[in-house]
């Protein structure tokens, strides 16, 4: 048994530099894509807390399809630097949806 087993202290064989160097760039990528993702979730959260103030508005006020719109356009856009100003088709759609 020429080396056949490995002392506590020693794991192995040592990981190549370019290996090491493509984990080291993963995981940078991995980081950068995680915080991505949690800025998505906050601006979607965002976006469904702005489309739910404006259905509770539409109901509490008895808003119809067009006042809606143009209700919720002019708040989602106040409210969010994200917020395009193309909003009100996509509010047609959210509106008829429900």
């Amino acid at each position: 048994m020429n080396g056949g087993s490995i002392p506590a202290g020693m794991v192995g064989m040592p990981t190549p530099a370019g290996h090491q160097s493509e984990l080291n760039y993963i995981y940078g990528l991995v980081e950068e894509l995680s915080k991505q993702l949690a800025e998505n979730r906050r601006q979607t959260e965002e976006i469904v807390l702005g489309i739910g103030r404006v259905r509770n508005k539409a109901r509490a006020q008895a808003l119809g399809n067009e006042e809606l719109i143009n209700v919720a356009s002019e708040e989602i856009n106040g409210m969010s630097p994200y917020a395009p100003t193309t909003w009100a088709p996509h509010l047609h759609v959210i509106c008829l949806a429900n």
